[in-house]
């Protein structure tokens, strides 16, 4: 069983507060912080939320003391709304602000729960870039932040670029893949630019409002 001072070591290493870590596993902030106090003993099934929340991190509890990462940079998503815990995994590397850049989208399919979890990045300062059909007119954030690219090269497969990671829906949309290696996600970064180079803005919405 990890020790609260492991448990808040784990915390810092995703760049999580107490609040987050609560949120994931459903319990309250000051529960948390008393765990990692010592000030309570949590229940077994407490302390399985607590290291399943981490270990889909990549974060793993050693045996005397201290925690580490996995060497592993592949982690896959799989189970209930893949794209919506892909946004989670944004969010959660991206707490203090940047820039996400999103390849092959439509916002026309977004649903609420992608919409407001996106507002949810925005909110928290991170700016967004989007590469989306030649005829996609359906762009919900300022017409700036896209760029329409022929449908030749158009795969409704989404990629989303952040911080030292690249995530890619595969499968069918099925599965979300994350790769997190950072010459990997620069290399990435790099050809989503070249492409923003050469492609114009759309110039007008027909989504029923904009969003900021």
């Amino acid at each position: 069983m990890p020790t609260g001072r492991q448990i808040r070591a784990a915390r810092v290493l995703l760049n999580w507060d107490a609040a987050d870590l609560a949120a994931k596993i459903g319990l309250r902030r000051e529960t948390v912080l008393s765990v990692e106090n010592d000030l309570a003993t949590p229940r077994p099934a407490t302390i399985e939320k607590i290291v399943g929340a981490f270990e889909k991190e990549g974060i793993e509890f050693l045996e005397l003391s201290g925690v580490r990462r996995k060497d592993d940079t592949l982690r896959v998503i799989e189970g209930d709304d893949p794209y919506l815990q892909l946004l989670d995994d944004v969010y959660y590397t991206l707490k203090d602000g940047g820039e996400v850049l999103f390849a092959y989208i439509s916002n026309r399919f977004s649903s609420k729960a992608v919409i407001q979890s996106q507002i949810r990045l925005r909110r928290n300062g991170v700016k967004f870039r989007a590469l989306i059909n030649h005829d996609d007119e359906f762009c919900f954030y300022p017409l700036n932040e896209y760029r329409q690219i022929p449908a030749r090269f158009f795969e409704n497969n989404t990629q989303i670029i952040y911080g030292n990671k690249v995530g890619s829906m595969i499968d069918g949309n099925k599965k979300a893949l994350i790769i997190h290696n950072a010459s990997f996600a620069e290399t990435q970064r790099r050809a989503f630019n070249l492409i923003w180079t050469l492609h114009k803005a759309p110039k007008k919405t027909v989504a029923p409002e904009t969003l900021e």
